[in-house]
């Protein structure tokens, strides 16, 4: 019993040394995939603004109801994002980033879904005539919206070498109404740790803060809300026009990636 009890405990001990460590090089392993999937990111978008006057991928802004909020997920149906009686909504931020997909910067949707997230690949064989993700579960990361009601933000190949272009998803329950007075939350793709970040000048690195921006800018929250006039909604008996909170990006340097773990559900 004494010595069956030792080799019990030995075990015991082994197993604690050798699980922690299997379990960090398994998180390693998914974040150098995620890191990889950023860099094929890179590659896809730097292709597209080579091709559009060094715009970054965006469908159809209406600058009249950008400031209410963007959209996310809609319209995936449709066979043309732009076309006058589609279903995806104006100011659609993943519609914008499908298009890589959908015209041939990507070669395969694995790489918008990062190991270790929720998330599943697209396997559709008419990604072609779709203009959004299947589902909002095939997609694992956030991008810089493209969209803001500031004529002046213009999202380009063209942008400050901290701007943040693409992380791991953002963790925030909102749909995209989050600002810097909330938690300073990393992505909960990599258990919290931290979030895989792709900058404007190609670098992909690993930050266990999400304040790792321009002036390190939070890059899943607004750095600042600006109060604008939209169209009413009321009835029209109402103003021409209301007070809002712009709840997208004013300032040109402000890495504002979307959409949030909330728009998922």
């Amino acid at each position: 019993m004494v010595e069956m009890l030792v080799v019990f405990f030995i075990l015991l001990i082994l197993l604690s040394i050798f699980v922690p460590y299997a379990l960090h090089l398994r998180e390693h392993r998914r974040r150098l995939q995620c890191a990889d999937n950023l860099r094929q990111l890179f590659g896809a978008l730097q292709n597209y603004a080579n091709d559009n006057a060094s715009m970054m991928p965006r469908t159809r802004h209406d600058p009249s109801t950008v400031a209410l909020r963007y959209n996310a997920f809609t319209g995936n149906d449709s066979p043309d994002a732009f076309a006058a009686d589609t279903n995806v909504q104006a100011n659609d931020v993943t519609a914008s980033y499908w298009l890589l997909y959908r015209i041939g910067y990507l070669t395969k949707s694995d790489y918008f879904v990062c190991d270790g997230d929720e998330a599943t690949p697209d396997r559709t064989s008419r990604y072609r005539q779709r203009s959004n993700f299947s589902s909002r579960l095939n997609l694992s990361y956030s991008f810089a919206t493209p969209f803001s009601a500031n004529p002046e933000y213009k999202l380009t190949s063209d942008l400050p070498s901290s701007f943040a272009l693409v992380a791991d998803l953002n963790p925030n329950e909102g749909e995209g109404r989050s600002t810097e007075g909330d938690a300073d939350k990393n992505s909960k793709s990599h258990r919290g740790a931290g979030q895989n970040v792709l900058y404007a000048y190609g670098a992909v690195e690993f930050k266990s803060t999400p304040k790792c921006a321009v002036a390190n800018d939070n890059i899943y929250t607004l750095s600042r809300t600006v109060f604008t006039t939209a169209p009413a909604t009321t009835p029209s008996t109402a103003p021409a026009t209301q007070a809002v909170f712009n709840l997208t990006p004013w300032d040109s340097n402000d890495s504002y990636l979307v959409p949030t773990a909330g728009e998922r559900r």
